[in-house]
């Protein structure tokens, strides 16, 4: 007789080197804990219509003067619903440390895209962008 497996468990044992330990929800594979957690409050906030169009890992290209820098895959793109029906798109990453190399990212997107990142840390884990 087989055991069905809980609704989330760690995917690797021990820590990474951020600290993060993996883990999966939903036969999603989540790098974090945060990461998990912060996509379970997006799926709640968009069954309530507060946001639509929730994804998770979108690639954007990071490319200057044609030439392929790098890319950069935040975890999460959905719109946020303003006031007076304007929908706000919004870029985030769950972050619990944030490196130089993701600094250095996170400004080509912005030089790129025209848009900053969300960074979702533990203190901003079931909020929405001001």
């Amino acid at each position: 007789m087989t055991r069905k497996p809980p609704a989330f468990k760690s995917l690797t044992p021990g820590k990474t080197r951020y600290g993060n330990k993996r883990c999966a929800y939903k036969g999603m594979n989540f790098d974090s804990i945060l990461e998990r957690d912060h996509w379970i409050f997006l799926e709640e906030m968009q069954a309530q219509g507060k946001i639509s169009g929730l994804e998770r890992q979108v690639t954007y290209t990071l490319e200057v003067n044609r030439v392929k820098v790098c890319d950069m895959v935040p975890d999460f793109r959905y719109q946020l619903h303003r006031a007076g029906g304007r929908k706000e798109q919004i870029v985030a990453d769950a972050k619990g440390f944030v490196t130089e190399d993701w600094r250095i990212k996170a400004a080509l997107f912005y030089a790129i895209y025209g848009q900053k990142i969300v960074v979702v840390g533990k203190d901003k884990l079931t909020s929405l962008p001001g």
